[in-house]
């Protein structure tokens, strides 16, 4: 089966006025919280140079010590045992090639639209407490910017605590949870009204973090065949997740740095793997953030944003648009003691035809959820 090269919705009508409006637009900003950028043709370098809408001088790496340091990884996998597990330093570019993308190898969901990238780990998953306190660093900087971007898409994060496997984590320094300034930047980044979108995780039987908190737009994958999904339906969250779009078999760029110091550079399709085995919700989670991005265009006016005390209101408009514009049909999990649940999949094109709905005067926001494993 070969790999998925567009993700752009097969009805493009409202899809094209939406993008055409978000090219030209910088008040519609995505801020990508993840490992960071790199030079790749996928996001838009030309004789090494980053686009314009690429917005590397207001991001921050806060891995190195240099505090005005661009957002640019080196591709250098860390020497301990930890890293050569965990680390994957072209991350950043895999999950923004599914935003940005606009080649023949990989048709984004949303290409031109202005990014801030910001660098906070050298992989996706993390328990180590620097990397953690970075989101929410992360996402301080964001909220500072003018204009503030009005989503921010992040695929990576903490599974929480990891059961059996947490012991040797432990001995190696690892921790679950997250900070209580994180937590309080996420609650910000909410009631700002800026979009979170986050990755639900595919390793354990239960949502990851940050997407578990409830403020989040937490996104779930599944095959292009929609055979086969994840979370697993039995995860310890309900209904968690809010949204489902296709994580698996799709032609994402990468960059690696070979043992002699040259940069390899590419597309899943170049690098000899069946289109199955590149998957997980880090790719489905920027095409919504992509699609919120179009919408949140589309309805600019429409919907309240900081300093605005009801500005929390467009996350909610937004999760309910996307419920309510999925398709239904064809993803179906075995349920325990339940025929079958259904579960909703992305339709962009139908999202963006889904005028906002607002919740009433006087509803109250979501509450930010704590869990038990928490710091």
């Amino acid at each position: 089966m070969p790999f998925t090269k567009d993700l752009r919705p097969s009805i493009r009508t409202r899809y094209n006025q939406a993008l055409n409006l978000l090219q030209v637009s910088n008040r519609t900003r995505i801020g990508h919280i993840d490992t960071g950028v790199a030079e790749h043709a996928a996001l838009g370098y030309a004789n090494g140079q980053p686009p314009a809408w690429l917005r590397i001088d207001e991001g921050r790496d806060f891995l190195a010590s240099d505090p005005a340091a661009p957002p640019v990884s080196d591709l250098r996998i860390g020497p301990t045992f930890i890293d050569r597990m965990t680390d994957w330093p072209d991350h950043g570019i895999k999950t923004l090639s599914v935003i940005v993308s606009d080649t023949h190898a990989l048709r984004g969901v949303a290409p031109g639209v202005e990014v801030v990238p910001v660098r906070i780990a050298d992989g996706p998953v993390f328990q180590d407490l620097a990397q953690r306190g970075n989101l929410g660093r992360a996402l301080e900087l964001l909220l500072t910017l003018d204009p503030m971007p009005r989503v921010i898409s992040i695929s990576m994060g903490n599974p929480g605590w990891l059961g059996l496997f947490q012991p040797p984590f432990s001995l190696l320094g690892q921790r679950p949870g997250f900070d209580t300034a994180t937590r309080r930047a996420l609650d910000r980044a909410y009631e700002a009204g800026v979009i979170v979108v986050a990755a639900a995780g595919q390793v354990i039987d239960r949502v990851t973090y940050p997407a578990r908190y409830a403020r989040t737009i937490a996104v779930g994958g599944y095959f292009r065949n929609r055979t086969a999904l994840y979370p697993p339906h039995d995860y310890d969250i309900p209904d968690r997740v809010d949204i489902w779009a296709q994580a698996a078999e799709i032609n994402r760029a990468y960059a690696r740095r070979r043992d002699d110091g040259s940069i390899e550079r590419g597309h899943a399709e170049d690098e000899g793997t069946a289109p199955a085995s590149i998957s997980g919700t880090s790719y489905a989670t920027p095409q919504v953030a992509a699609a919120a991005a179009l919408w949140v265009e589309s309805h600019f006016h429409a919907l309240p944003r900081a300093p605005d005390a009801d500005a929390w209101k467009t996350v909610e408009a937004f999760r309910a648009a996307l419920r309510a514009s999925a398709d239904t049909a064809g993803l179906e999990a075995t349920v325990p003691h339940r025929r079958f649940v259904t579960r909703r999949c992305l339709n962009i094109e139908r999202l963006l035809g889904t005028a906002p709905a607002l919740p009433p005067d006087g509803a109250e926001a979501t509450p930010c959820v704590r869990h038990t494993n928490q710091a």
